[in-house]
């Protein structure tokens, strides 16, 4: 099952997102993207917003 996140720059814009992937309780995945053409990197904790179930 994935999880979500919304990167976000200095400004709090969003510039990406992230996604984990989760196996039996375990991290299995991990994808950063941008939402433009250029190279994400892997963001600091403080930059991702995480999307919860409701």
């Amino acid at each position: 099952m994935p999880v979500e996140g919304t990167v976000v720059g200095a400004n709090g814009e969003p510039i990406g997102g992230l996604l984990l992937f989760v196996d039996g309780g375990r991290l299995s995945g991990l994808e950063v993207y941008s939402l433009d053409d250029d190279p994400l990197p892997l963001p600091p904790p403080a930059h991702v917003r995480w999307q919860t179930a409701a």
